[in-house]
């Protein structure tokens, strides 16, 4: 490698992916670069298949979602020193002729992520209608929530330097990552630049993408820790929360005051209004009790990875300290 860029890495998460995840590594190393696959806790040989193709392997004990293993991959591959690194899709729907496209953007010293893109000029990608749909709204929110001029959103093909990579600290396990991906590089002021890149979709590809209820689970999920991040940062709604919550308790007390605030707002019935106010109380408390699961599954999916990382550091020591087979039947 030239330039500013001398050991990139390429970082792969994996799961049930043992049909394809062989030629894809097989791609990448014949390419030139280091790949790092996260098995996510899959059923199959994913992980076997990937270190026979040439690449070097960490397993999540338990399946703990791509947002998860992608963060893996990260800290792994800068602990290796890699002063840049490639996010790929394991399912064979990216090219490796892409890698050096998106590294070469990076290559200039004020840029820190190059975000591939199928959607400028020079770019390919078929599509089907319903995954330009679902694709047209995550764009919509992510360009809402983050001011990011970008043109597309969950792409997986992604390049960032070192300093970009440590700007990164992803905490959605899912495939909302995407979005919290832009979200971190908005907060983090650095720069970026789109490259277009061509995506090939498979019967096999198009099988393992997201569905409908997925997107809508994620743009729930997105909403509550955004909800949650405001209830934080800005007091006065904690104050409208407690106010309300206060509220709710004076009218059951007191439904005759209920009433007459109610003939006044013009709701209707004083019953109406105590319903509406514990509607609102109801969400705050799913709210929070959300965020908390949340947080509960951070901690365990912090101590999946880092168990995962240190075993793989472990077979690659015990690697390196065996003698040769063909040592080891001499003796």
């Amino acid at each position: 490698m030239t330039g500013r860029i001398r050991n990139p890495w390429v970082v792969v998460a994996a799961y049930n992916e043992a049909p394809v995840v062989g030629t894809v590594v097989s791609g990448i190393r014949r390419a030139g670069y280091a790949v790092v696959v996260v098995d996510d806790g899959s059923g199959d040989r994913t992980g076997d298949v990937a270190l026979l193709a040439g690449a070097v392997v960490v397993r999540h004990p338990i399946n703990l979602g791509q947002g998860a293993a992608l963060q893996t991959g990260i800290d792994y591959a800068l602990e290796q020193r890699a002063d840049a690194l490639v996010t790929f899709d394991a399912d064979g729907q990216h090219s490796p002729a892409a890698i050096a496209a998106l590294l070469a953007a990076i290559e200039q010293p004020s840029i820190d992520f190059a975000l591939g893109s199928r959607f400028l000029t020079g770019a390919t990608a078929n599509l089907p209608v319903s995954r330009r749909i679902l694709l047209s709204a995550a764009l919509w929110f992510t360009r809402a929530s983050t001011g990011l001029p970008v043109t597309d959103t969950h792409n997986g093909l992604r390049a960032m330097t070192a300093r970009g990579a440590r700007a990164i600290s992803l905490r959605q396990n899912r495939m909302a990552h995407a979005s919290e991906i832009l979200h971190q590089i908005a907060q983090s002021r650095l720069r970026f630049v789109e490259v277009p890149v061509n995506i090939e979709y498979s019967a096999y590809s198009l099988g393992k993408g997201q569905r409908i209820t997925d997107a809508l689970t994620i743009l729930i999920d997105l909403f509550a820790r955004y909800a949650w991040s405001a209830h934080r940062t800005v007091p006065i709604i904690g104050l409208l929360a407690g106010g309300a919550a206060l509220a709710g308790l004076y009218f059951v007390w007191v439904p005759e005051h209920a009433t007459a605030l109610a003939a006044f707002a013009g709701i209707g019935r004083g019953s109406d209004l105590i319903v509406y106010t514990w509607v609102v109380i109801s969400l705050l408390i799913m709210l929070n009790l959300h965020i908390k699961l949340r947080l509960q599954l951070d901690m365990i999916t912090r101590l999946a990875r880092a168990v995962a990382i240190d075993r793989a550091k472990d077979m690659l020591g015990q690697k390196a300290e065996a003698p040769p087979i063909e040592l080891q039947a001499k003796k």
